[in-house]
């Protein structure tokens, strides 16, 4: 696909485990720009970092305090054992990026989750690479 040079280039925040592959042939087309969480493993590739909010124990440096009220709400979504994912989101929820791409549908899409998610915070799109592609390729 060849992109109009008026349209927007849309930003998305990736979860740790997607097909950077794939992402990364998209942004070599200037189709997509990409940004990680600083929270877990670095990615060489990622050149674009966002610090996290702070969770003690969990946020690797830099990090950010605070406020908590959105990874509260996520967490009550997603389930407590998943903070770390709830950290990845609410950095993506403040960043104002497009699109959140995960490959992990078991926390973020499957049993109506993503649906919920998307009722507390209107604006969220969570997509695997897969639905990433389709819209990218309209």
């Amino acid at each position: 696909m060849v992109r109009d040079r008026a349209m927007k280039i849309p930003k998305i925040t990736i979860d740790s485990g997607v097909d950077l592959k794939r992402l990364k042939k998209l942004e070599n087309l200037s189709l997509l720009k990409i940004e990680k969480v600083s929270i877990e493993n670095k990615m060489k590739k990622v050149k674009k970092e966002r610090s996290t909010v702070g969770i003690l124990g969990v946020a690797t440096l830099p990090f950010r305090l605070g406020p908590y009220d959105v990874y509260d709400q996520i967490l009550k979504i997603i389930g407590g054992e998943n903070y770390k994912d709830a950290m990845i989101l609410e950095t993506h929820i403040n960043s104002g990026n497009d699109y959140f791409v995960t490959n992990n549908p078991k926390d973020f899409i499957y049993n109506g989750i993503r649906e919920k998610l998307k009722v507390q915070f209107q604006e969220l799109k969570i997509l695997t690479v897969d639905e990433l592609e389709e819209i990218i390729n309209k």
